[in-house]
């Protein structure tokens, strides 16, 4: 791999490992665990593992593990890609225990992944309101709200609203070259 994108899979003890067809049993039961079955991919249906197999990998560009050492922090997501109009998706999953310092510094890898790998303008994060709290405090600097639908998703006996937020670019890349290198010392 080149070096300046391999540097770019870590930073202050947290990087990225490549999910692989041997991590599907292990990945499949912490999708299906109480704290994250509904916040994430399936959002609660348990798939049939060879149907969960399929899911995994369609329109995939890369997914990841984010570690700390030997702790399984969360899961990173980028799939959905429009070449033509110059876009993607990212998802991420927080493992409970997990730091959100830490887990964040695996999102701003793998955004980084994206952008220094592929000639997206932007990368879209589509996420359920209930889970926005999360990351709330990069809204208007990291990312920007560029859509709303509303009362979309049903869960603990309400309807909640999914937001489109956009990272575009330039814009992130210089401030997560600032954050990271924060983060690696």
């Amino acid at each position: 791999m080149n070096a300046r994108i391999d540097a770019r899979m870590q930073a202050g003890g947290v990087y990225l490992k490549p999910i692989s067809a041997s991590d599907e049993v292990w990945l499949r039961e912490a999708e299906l665990s109480p704290f994250l079955a509904f916040r994430w991919r399936h959002h609660g249906m348990h798939l049939p593992p060879a149907e969960y197999s399929h899911h995994l990998w369609a329109g995939v560009l890369a997914q990841f593990a984010i570690l700390h050492g030997d702790n399984l922090l969360g899961l990173s997501v980028l799939y959905g890609a429009d070449f033509a109009n110059g876009h993607c998706k990212m998802g991420i999953a927080k493992f409970r225990d997990a730091p959100d310092l830490r887990v964040m510094t695996g999102a701003l890898l793998t955004i980084n992944y994206g952008f220094q790998g592929w000639p997206f303008r932007k990368i879209y994060l589509e996420m359920a309101e209930y889970n926005f709290p999360q990351i709330a405090s990069g809204a208007g600097t990291v990312f920007s709200e560029e859509g709303r639908l509303t009362e979309h998703i049903f869960l603990d006996g309400m309807y909640w609203d999914v937001l489109i937020l956009a990272l575009k670019r330039d814009p992130f890349l210089l401030w997560s070259e600032k954050w990271l290198s924060r983060a690696a010392r």
